[in-house]
């Protein structure tokens, strides 16, 4: 599944950004020796079990923050967060050779793992990792959330 997604937050930045009235500004700086392992952002026109937009991790490079990219689907990553579900889709780019989320190196899933584990100040679980199919389903229910609530 190809979709299009909006990058807040570069791989490798220390700070994490976000989407505020239109303007990507500062959301928090992270704690000392902590970098975003991956791009990080949201797919538009969605509404997730947290009732924001359905949060997505990008694999690969660092991309520009601020921007629209045509991403591939490959995955989601299953996450409590404060006892709230915050499931992310896991995506590459859209010419990437990866086509689900059991692709990916078990060290590269225990990385992504421990990061959104622990940058944060708060109970944070990530529960697994669930495949492709599994991620179609959650974006589409998200984006038919999104048409519903504005019906």
């Amino acid at each position: 599944m190809i979709t299009e997604v909006y990058i807040e937050t570069k791989k490798g930045a220390a700070e994490k950004h976000e989407i505020r009235d239109g303007q990507l500004v500062l959301d928090k700086k992270l704690p000392s020796g902590y970098k975003f392992p991956v791009n990080y952002g949201f797919i538009r026109n969605t509404i997730s079990g947290d009732g924001d937009a359905y949060d997505v991790i990008l694999l690969g490079p660092a991309v520009r923050a601020g921007q629209k990219y045509k991403v591939k689907l490959i995955g989601l990553m299953r996450m409590l967060d404060e006892a709230k579900e915050d499931y992310k889709a896991i995506c590459v780019p859209r010419g990437s050779k990866l086509k689900d989320v059991s692709d990916l190196k078990e060290k590269e899933l225990a990385k992504i793992k421990y990061f959104f584990e622990h940058y944060k100040i708060s109970h944070t679980l990530v529960m697994g990792f669930s495949d492709v199919k599994k991620a179609e389903r959650a974006v589409k229910l998200a984006s038919l959330k999104f048409r519903q609530a504005k019906t």
